[in-house]
């Protein structure tokens, strides 16, 4: 099916319903959404907004939850510039300065969990399992791997300032520490924007 729609907005069309009931649970109690809701949607965003609250609770435990985003943003950064050539690719790696998480995450974990945490923690099966994934459609298709991509840094611009906010007030860490993940060199309008252009 022909389209003159960009990937982006193929995107964004395609996950609007279910980001819609993301934003409306949210911001809704979550124990009443899991307690009291049937449908799966519901109940899978109100138990991962949970576990972002029992997150928050711990230093240690947030480091933890962040260390799986780690190895996911690894992996896509390592494909965006091993693919920087390619013309689907292109784009990303002209902003890849500006939304590379990888670093920052990798600073707030020895922080959170100290400058042994890439030895002393190992990643889950599950993102074992999902970086697996993204390095077979990597040999597959690498542009199987741009809707990983505009997903993976697109929630980090929306959602990140708003959990940037949280781990701030929970944790209060000293300046320039444990909060590297969500530090951008340009306003966050500004990313987005870029990211919704450079992903063709």
């Amino acid at each position: 099916m022909a389209t003159s729609q960009s990937l982006t907005g193929q995107m964004r069309a395609a996950t609007r319903e279910i980001h819609n009931v993301s934003d409306k649970y949210g911001r809704s109690c979550i124990l009443r959404c899991v307690l009291r809701n049937n449908d799966s949607i519901s109940v899978s965003f109100s138990l991962v907004n949970l576990k972002l609250v029992v997150a928050l609770t711990d230093k240690q435990l947030y480091g933890r939850a962040l260390m799986l985003f780690y190895y996911v943003y690894a992996q896509l950064e390592s494909v965006i510039l091993e693919h920087k050539d390619h013309e689907a690719f292109r784009g990303l790696y002209e902003i890849i300065n500006v939304i590379a998480r990888a670093d920052g995450i990798a600073k707030d974990l020895r922080f959170y969990l100290g400058e042994d945490w890439s030895t002393k923690y190992q990643p889950t099966q599950a993102v074992q399992d999902y970086v697996k994934h993204l390095q077979d459609l990597e040999k597959k298709d690498p542009t199987l791997v741009l809707p990983h991509c505009y997903h993976m840094y697109m929630a980090m611009l929306a959602g990140g300032a708003m959990i940037k906010k949280l781990v701030k007030r929970n944790f209060a860490p000293p300046e320039g520490e444990g909060l590297n993940c969500f530090a951008f060199d340009v306003k966050s309008n500004k990313v987005t924007y870029a990211a919704n252009t450079q992903i063709c």
